[in-house]
């Protein structure tokens, strides 16, 4: 449990990841096996990706603290995030 909150999140980047690369994949395909590595490195972006990351990580709060002033303050930071990422795209 002492590793929950680390790979929890990067569990679900990983999958969100997968599904936007498999999404990408309809597009043409990257030339090289370098450029198909960053292509799935950089396939997320805002605000998908770190919309997955932020929620995993407040569902974790949620489980651990349940309805308390730590998530309160966390889903204020999570909204205030979520919604500056949203309003510079």
């Amino acid at each position: 449990m002492e590793y929950t909150y680390i790979l929890f999140p990067f569990a679900v980047w990983f999958i969100s990841q997968t599904i936007k690369f498999c999404i990408r994949l309809t597009q043409p395909f990257p030339s090289s096996l370098k450029t198909a590595f960053w292509t799935y490195l950089w396939a997320g972006g805002t605000p998908s990706t770190h919309t997955a990351i932020l929620t995993s990580s407040l569902v974790l709060v949620w489980n651990e603290f349940g309805f308390s002033s730590l998530f309160t303050f966390c889903v204020a930071v999570t909204m205030l995030w979520l919604y500056d990422m949203v309003s510079q795209r």
